[in-house]
């Protein structure tokens, strides 16, 4: 158990070293760490030399080091989490629903929701949702009010889009998208089912010929625009008759997803605060 504590506590201090390659006085460092935090007595090189050759959970490549699948480092990090105590824990939650982290511990985000349930549900998403939309837990439980769609309105609006013209066609490039939280969320399903589909229905304006097709895939004597999609549909030189997006319905979809996320998480917490028999951890 010592060095199942230990590796945890590696894994998530690996993970948080931002995916840097981890050369050898990088592993040891972050052995040494793990290794102090969980008051473990052993040496670094001793730590990872049994790693490597007992559990073949890090494979030695050169001079690097690396998991043998990433889904380990991703695991272990999520049971570190899991083992901390819960003032440590709602900061951790904090973090890792934030924008900067969302994106990079999405997986153990997503491992989280299975063997740390009351506080993913209670830390995570209702802490989330309430600083996002600043409303009390017994909102949630309402019809969402005004000023919620209205800031998803905005969000939306404020999206970044760039699109290609050559002569009278259009091709979407790139969308900047906005963080509506953890990646795997149903919320990111309607997003890019109302805003992204849309987008390429909308620069799609009849079938181009082949060769400007081919224009396209080579960047050759293209022109492109960039706007917020508040400007959609933007004045074009040469085109005519771009089909808007209806932002409103959107917003109205993606407040509706957030809240019935939010409900059921609040059911969730409730339902194990009022069993004190309940396991909180799963």
């Amino acid at each position: 158990m010592q060095y199942r504590h230990a590796f945890e506590t590696f894994c998530f201090l690996s993970k948080r070293h931002n995916g840097k390659q981890l050369t050898q006085p990088i592993i040891y460092d972050l052995a040494a760490e793990a290794i102090k935090e969980r008051s473990f007595e052993a040496s670094p090189e001793e730590f990872i030399s049994d790693i490597i050759k007992i559990t073949c959970l890090i494979v030695k490549d050169g001079e690097e080091n690396r998991f043998v699948h990433k889904s380990i480092q991703e695991f272990f990090a999520a049971s570190y989490i899991q083992r901390r105590p819960d003032v440590v824990a709602r900061g951790i939650y904090k973090k890792l629903f934030a924008a900067k982290l969302g994106w990079r511990f999405n997986q153990e985000l997503l491992f989280l929701s299975e063997i740390d349930r009351y506080r993913y549900f209670k830390f995570g998403e209702l802490e989330f949702l309430k600083e996002f939309f600043e409303i009390e837990e017994s909102g949630f439980r309402k019809s969402p009010p005004v000023q919620c769609f209205a800031k998803v309105r905005k969000l939306l609006g404020e999206i970044s889009v760039s699109v290609c013209q050559i002569d009278k066609y259009l091709r979407l490039e790139s969308v900047q998208l906005p963080y509506f939280g953890p990646i795997f969320w149903k919320v990111q399903q309607v997003y890019e089912g109302t805003v992204i589909e849309a987008l390429i229905k909308a620069t799609n304006i009849g079938e181009a010929p082949d060769e400007i097709k081919a224009s396209f895939r080579a960047s050759v004597n293209v022109k492109r625009h960039m706007f917020d999609l508040e400007d959609w549909p933007k004045e074009i030189e040469g085109i005519s008759g771009i089909p808007s997006i209806n932002l409103a319905l959107a917003a109205k979809n993606i407040t509706d997803t957030f809240f019935s996320i939010a409900l059921k998480a609040l059911n969730f917490v409730e339902k194990e605060e009022n069993n004190p028999a309940a396991d909180k951890l799963g």
